[in-house]
């Protein structure tokens, strides 16, 4: 598997750090830093909330840093690490945004990082072409990180009927990718 140079920057930066090299935790502030703030502003709705998290992740990667595998995607590690901590931040602090106004730039935005992070355009066109029910479902799933049963108890409906849902969603998407491909 190859990587992109960026991934193989934080990957070297992470093995020093692992080494004992605390400057490499310089070096992926100032190279990554704004990443991965702008990363954790999409998760959480408080500027403040986001300056914090990034504290708490430069942090934890001086603790993981032992556990470092240079064959994985080391940013998409801290990418994820990030992400699972807003989304937490987001239910212990409960800052998250209400889904009948989830402002359309907070979606807009999300395809346009899709876009910088070189994701595939398929994706993006598909996203768009989802009504706004099910760009909020996906929203509230996969951004936000609801369960099933949340989502279900905020709609008011079944569980299994926003499973099924979230199911037709995903099928939707892939059917256009595959003929978009064509």
């Amino acid at each position: 598997m190859s990587f992109d140079k960026n991934v193989l920057k934080f990957n070297s930066y992470m093995l020093r750090l692992s080494h004992g090299d605390i400057k490499a935790l310089e070096k992926i502030y100032y190279d990554f830093g704004g990443l991965f703030f702008s990363y954790a502003r999409y998760y959480l709705f408080d500027k403040q909330l986001a300056e914090d998290l990034l504290s708490d992740v430069m942090c934890k990667l001086v603790s993981k840093a032992h556990l470092f595998d240079a064959h994985m995607n080391g940013l998409n590690w801290a990418l994820k690490m990030i992400k699972n901590e807003a989304i937490s931040l987001n239910k212990k602090c409960s800052q998250t945004t209400p889904f009948d106004n989830i402002p359309a730039e907070n979606i807009q935005s999300i395809l346009q990082s899709l876009t910088q992070t070189n994701e595939r355009q398929e994706l993006i066109a598909a996203i768009e072409l989802l009504d706004d029910k099910e760009r909020k479902l996906l929203y509230q799933k996969y951004w936000e990180g609801y369960t099933i049963r949340e989502i279900a108890e905020f709609w008011g409906i079944p569980s299994s009927t926003i499973q099924y849902q979230v199911k037709s969603i995903l099928k939707k998407i892939k059917l256009f990718i595959s003929h978009y491909e064509k």
